[in-house]
């Protein structure tokens, strides 16, 4: 997880891993600030159902192809 905040006109970023016990006891002390951003980045999981999601319409054209040409 990030949190983005402006100061001054300048970006600071926080990052907590979520997968450290250490992070989820310093976490409990951070504040969040009006205006904060929280990005969540997906697992990669996630990331390989995404390139899945994008190659099964061509594997299904190319084995739709190669049933026509039989």
């Amino acid at each position: 997880m990030f949190v983005i905040r402006s100061r001054d006109g300048a970006p600071q970023v926080f990052h907590l891993d979520g997968r450290s016990p250490v992070s989820m006891l310093v976490a409990r002390e951070f504040q969040l600030q009006r205006k904060d951003i929280g990005y969540i980045d997906g697992s990669g999981l996630v990331r390989f159902n995404r390139v899945i999601s994008l190659l099964m319409p061509l594997i299904n054209a190319g084995l739709t192809a190669g049933m026509v040409a039989k």
